[in-house]
């Protein structure tokens, strides 16, 4: 298991700090506990839905994960999901994805850059097509 210190950012601005652990090899764990939020836990296909859903969760209470898999920008590939979801692509319209843009989703991030689940997944979409035009 690994475990990393990150932060939430809350509604009212404030950041809590959060700790997570994820599994290293499947079944893929994940557990992130948030001070005066709660600890949430789940078991997943990879990391990268487990974060998801976590993200979902913390939603739920006005708080957002300050990770790298949540920015807008920042998505799996299939191949990197069938090995665990870890690392994603900071995905850049109308250009390929490269090694160069590969990011582990536990990395810090800034708020900024975070978007929302439905936000992150049309940002995809968006990437796709712009590689088809």
């Amino acid at each position: 298991m690994s475990a990393f210190d990150r932060q939430v950012a809350l509604a009212d601005g404030s950041l809590r700090p959060c700790h997570l652990v994820a599994s290293e090899t499947p079944p893929w764990r994940f557990a992130a506990e948030v001070e005066g939020v709660g600890r949430f836990e789940t078991e997943s296909r990879d990391l990268f839905d487990a974060l998801v859903a976590c993200r979902l969760w913390l939603a739920g209470r006005g708080a957002i994960l300050l990770v790298s898999g949540a920015a807008r920008d920042v998505y799996p590939s299939g191949m990197m999901r069938e090995n665990g979801g870890r690392t994603a692509y900071r995905m850049h319209l109308g250009r390929r994805a490269e090694r160069a843009d590969m990011v582990d989703i536990f990395a810090p991030a800034d708020a900024g850059d975070i978007a929302t689940v439905a936000e992150q997944k049309e940002n995809f979409e968006a990437w796709i097509r712009s590689l088809a035009a």
